[in-house]
Formats: C-alpha cells, structure tokens, sequence
C-alpha cells in the first residue's frame, strides 16, 4: 500500500509492509497453553492475553464462558498465524543460505583452478583424501571444506588463497569460531543439500584422477544453484488478513460485531475488534511489545530520563527511542479492510491511545 505523505508519521508507519522474521513462540504447546487459559487465574496469563480477555468481558460485557471460548479460538487462529510466519522465515532463510552457499563454492573452484601448481595439487591431494572412501553426505561436505580451508590457510599469503578463505567466511576474528560457508551449508534445504550429496557422490564413481579441487566444488556448486525453493513470499501480509478474517467469523458467530476503528477527534483510535486482534497475536510473535502497556508519551519520556541518566560515553551505543515493535501494531487498518472488515458507527470512547 503507498504512503501518503500527507499522513501523520503515526499514521504512515502502521501501513510499512511487515516480513518474515523468526517467531520461536510458534514452537510452543497449543493445547499446554490451552489448558493454562482454562484452568489458571488471569493473573497467570500473558500480559497481552489478558487484556485480550478484558476487551470482551469488561468493555463488550461478553459473558466469561463465550468470552473464553472466543480468546481461545484467536488463540489457535494466531499460533496458526504464527507458525506460518516462522515457516516463510525459514524459506527465506534456507533461500539465502542457497545463494551464498552456490556463490562461495563457484568462487572457491575458481580460485582453485587458477591457483599456482603447488597449491592446486596440494588442494586435490586433500580432496581425494576426503573423497577416498566414496561416501558422501553432510559430515563428508564439512570435512571437505575443513581440508580445503587448511590448504588455503597454508598459502594464504597467494592471492587465490587469500580470496578463497574470504569466500569460506573463514573466521578470521575473535570469538567467531565456525566457518561462515559451514554454517551455511548445514542451513540448506534438505533437498537441496541432498542434491549436493548426490552429485559429488556420482564424481566419486569416476576415476580419482578426475577428483580435482576446482571440479569438486563445481560440481557443488552447480547443484546446489540448480535447486529453487518455493518461493515463499517474504511478507506476510495475506497471512494477517487471513487471521483477522478467522476472528472476525468467530465475533460474527456469538453475535458481535467486528469493525474497524471509527471515532470523531481521535485520528489514532482503534476499534475494540482491532485491538484484541493485535494483542492476542502479539501475545506470540512480539511478546516484549510496549504498544499496548498505555500511554506510549509517557513511555517515551521514561526512556529518555532513563537514557541522560546514563554516562556520556554510554548514550551513543544505547538508543532512547522506542522500538519498531513497541510503536506500529501488526494487525494495520488495511488488514481489516482486506478482510471485510466493515467500519463501524462511532463507538463510545474507551481510554486508550497508541
């Protein structure tokens, strides 16, 4: 959706696009947390859960049984949500890891092939070693990056070497223990990794005299480049609407009205349908969120107290603005209207502000 320039900045930042990011909370117990909303006082719930629960019993008089029912059923609609979230997260990421794999083992068997004699036969001699027992898989490609990293570190001061070890991500500073090209193959797809595996299994049915460095790496190279992921979309915005439309059924079936935010004099007020949304899905993709903890003012000023009673030198490594995640709401004004999600006649006023 374009910004318009003419919006306010709070109104503008809430239509940014959302992506893909990793959501650990989609690994939780559905049916555990379940039983915790159940059978547990309020006072054991997630923060944003409860208030969740306020917005039907308190504001709508929602009886508690339908109210729970209704909290429960976004609860599942939002782990759903948010387990789909974590899986496009992780397309992306093998998605990366493919591409900076096939370009770091394309760059490697150049440097290997243009090497001068004593590197490149000391490269083959280590990659036969490797090869020799013709059993080729995960542990296999580690070994053989390993080998390679050795030989490349022996001759470092080669500019093919040199080249080759950037290439590697080879940790060159302290703390950084891993080599960045191991990582990143052991982040591949399983297919894709696989592929890999294959086809340097068929270079070992050939002759060992063809078990060159630089056509090793081709080969892996060339594989794992030739492997496409689905194509997951790094947004996430058809998943948003598709959670708001779940609720919006559920609301609809109990005989409530969902609607979006309609309120004379207050531009940054939100419907009571937008804001349970937003806060029982933020229960589990950004649980840490201020947004919905009140006056965000208030919480500003706080920070900024807190930031000039810091040292001096300390103040530029620590910023006193608040965070994305505590200023825009994952559920924005045109997920609702996506999801036909009408606008409502003015609501009584209930005392919140973004």
């Amino acid at each position: 959706m374009p910004l318009e320039r003419s919006q306010p900045l709070e109104q503008r930042t809430l239509t940014m696009r959302r992506r893909t990011k990793p959501v650990p909370l989609a690994r939780m117990d559905l049916n555990k947390l379940i039983r915790t909303l159940r059978q547990r006082s309020t006072s054991e719930w997630s923060r944003h859960l409860s208030s969740a629960l306020e917005v039907l019993t308190v504001e709508l008089k929602v009886d508690r049984h339908t109210a729970l029912d209704l909290l429960i059923a976004a609860v599942s609609a939002a782990h759903r949500c948010a387990c789909a979230v974590e899986q496009r997260a992780l397309a992306q990421s093998r998605a990366r890891a493919r591409a900076d794999v096939g370009k770091a083992l394309l760059r490697i068997a150049k440097c290997a092939a243009r090497s001068p004699a004593e590197l490149r036969c000391s490269l083959d001699r280590s990659v036969r070693s490797v090869l020799g027992r013709g059993i080729v898989d995960t542990e296999v490609l580690r070994r053989l990056v390993h080998r390679a990293t050795q030989v490349f570190r022996k001759f470092r001061k080669m500019s093919p070497a040199a080249t080759a070890l950037k290439a590697m991500g080879f940790p060159d500073t302290p703390g950084q223990e891993r080599i960045g090209l191991i990582t990143n193959i052991e982040a591949l797809h399983p297919t894709a990794r696989g592929r890999a595996e294959q086809a340097l299994s068929r270079r070992c049915r050939e002759s060992p005299s063809n078990w060159t460095a630089s056509g090793v790496f081709g080969v892996l190279a060339t594989a794992v480049s030739s492997h496409s992921e689905d194509g997951a979309s790094p947004e996430i915005s058809d998943l948003l609407v598709e959670y708001v439309r779940k609720l919006g059924d559920g609301w609809t079936a109990v005989g409530l009205r969902p609607g979006r935010a309609n309120h004379p004099g207050d531009a940054n007020y939100k419907s009571r349908f937008h804001r349970f949304s937003d806060l029982v899905l933020t229960a589990f993709m950004e649980p840490s969120s201020l947004r919905h903890d009140g006056d965000l003012t208030e919480i500003r000023q706080k920070r900024r107290r807190s930031h000039l009673a810091l040292p001096a030198d300390w103040r530029g490594r620590v910023d006193a603005g608040l965070r994305r995640r505590d200023r825009e709401w994952l559920i924005s004004e045109d997920h609702l209207r996506r999801a036909r999600i009408q606008k409502l006649a003015p609501e009584t006023p209930y005392e919140f502000r973004l």
